[in-house]
């Protein structure tokens, strides 16, 4: 959670006072367990996606599966990476500790959305 009020802290100090801060991402607090941790992302003739989920602790380990058709095979490629595990609550209270005004509301494909302002912009909406 340090990394992400070191990143609000910053979007404050960078704001202008008209300025909006959004972000999306997804609440991982309850990850889907046995076989629902894969995940079909898209598909085509050529293409097909899929990731797999791994808790761990703080994060959440994402394993990309690529299958792609090249020639007349298909060829995989695996890749992961580590996304940070947030709360939405705690990002709204790590954004009021920073000094920003801040609201989460649903985001696109079933994310989360923060939308945060300076104070002085609240103010001058409401």
């Amino acid at each position: 959670m340090r990394d992400v009020e070191r990143l609000l802290r910053s979007v404050a100090e960078a704001l202008r006072p008209d300025g909006r801060f959004v972000a999306t991402f997804r609440d991982y607090r309850d990850l889907p367990m046995d076989e629902r941790r894969f995940i079909s992302v898209r598909s085509d003739s050529e293409r097909i996606q899929t990731c797999f989920l791994e808790a761990m602790d703080e994060r959440i380990r994402v394993h990309d599966i690529i299958h792609e058709r090249v020639h007349d095979a298909w060829a995989m490629k695996v890749s992961s990476y580590e996304k940070l595990r947030l709360a939405p609550e705690a990002v709204l209270r790590a954004a009021e500790r920073v000094g920003l005004r801040c609201c989460i509301e649903p985001g696109p494909r079933g994310m989360v959305m923060v939308v945060a302002e300076s104070p002085s912009r609240m103010r001058d909406v409401a």
